[in-house]
């Protein structure tokens, strides 16, 4: 069986991941114990190697307290936890997180009749 070739949303979806564990305070393994996945699996799904199913996106988002909606993001330039500056590039996230549980919350139709 072939693999399906991966397209941006794949990777901008494992590097969200990856920014949101790091927020977190969860190594891959731990975050790997979670979805009964080794270490190695979830760098694969951080690194964009491997897809993340609908359903497996779903109880990531549970594990890790956000909305599904933030792994579709793309903010301009949201930084990696792991950059330089740690407290900037955490509260950007965070910013983000609120931001797509706000838009989460709105009725599908918030026009009032």
């Amino acid at each position: 069986m072939t693999r399906k070739a991966l397209n941006a949303l794949d990777r901008l979806v494992g590097h969200r991941l990856r920014q949101l564990r790091e927020l977190a305070g969860l190594s891959q393994m731990q975050l790997g114990d979670a979805l009964g996945l080794s270490g190695l699996e979830v760098a694969n799904l951080e690194a964009g190697i491997d897809r993340i199913g609908s359903g497996r996106l779903h109880r990531i988002a549970r594990i890790l307290d956000v909305p599904v909606a933030v792994f579709f993001e793309t903010p301009d330039k949201v930084p990696s936890p792991s950059a330089g500056s740690r407290p900037e590039a955490r509260r950007a996230l965070l910013a983000l997180v609120r931001v797509a549980r706000v838009q989460c919350d709105r009725p599908a139709n918030s026009e009032e009749v």
